[in-house]
């Protein structure tokens, strides 16, 4: 939604390209978001400095209502996920994602989806992102991302967006966008260690 809310604004300069049959983003200029001086400031402030600080606090609601919380994960590797439906790179992590879970899973890497739909004003229900989460099978923590989730962790306006946290509670990686398996294979054992 918000790419085509930018790709109809005359003043956003063209950052990136979509396949013309599917939809699907095909290429981000990179280099140019990051010379541009309203965006790249903005660019920068998201994806600078990470690895190696604390990861954020986190108090977010999971699907059920629960109550998702700094004690509920400290001392555990885990995989921050922050996503928002229809979001086509995110659509293709879902299967590395649950590969992930299978082969780090019982090693004790926890994946927690951090759904941005809320904070974004995406009209998609509930029920809709829990249906969602099932059909792709994942059997992961899944909990909405509040606005002061997503600014505590850099203003995240990227998604997806990957924070590897280790069992100490800092963040070793972190990934933006489209990651392909062994990308994030190698930062989930990072976490780990």
């Amino acid at each position: 939604m918000l790419l085509r809310v930018m790709e109809a604004d005359p003043r956003v300069p063209r950052f990136f390209e979509r396949d013309a049959r599917s939809g699907e983003l095909t290429r981000v200029d990179v280099e140019a978001i990051l010379a541009h001086p309203r965006f790249g400031r903005a660019l920068e402030h998201t994806i600078g400095g990470w690895e190696g600080r604390p990861a954020p606090a986190l108090a977010v609601t999971g699907y059920d209502g629960s109550v998702l919380g700094a004690p509920s994960l400290a001392g555990r590797a885990q995989l921050r996920y922050f996503w928002f439906s229809g979001c086509p790179p995110c659509l293709r992590s879902s299967p590395l994602l649950v590969a992930l879970q299978q082969e780090l899973g019982p090693l004790g890497l926890e994946v927690v989806a951090l759904n941005a739909d809320r904070a974004l004003e995406i009209g998609t229900g509930d029920a809709e992102r829990a249906e969602y989460a099932r059909g792709q099978g994942w059997s992961f923590t899944l909990a909405h991302a509040s606005p002061e989730a997503l600014e505590a962790h850099g203003a995240v306006s990227v998604f997806p967006t990957f924070f590897f946290v280790d069992r100490r509670g800092v963040i070793v990686k972190q990934l933006l966008g489209f990651q392909t398996g062994e990308a994030l294979r190698q930062a989930g054992r990072l976490a780990l260690q």
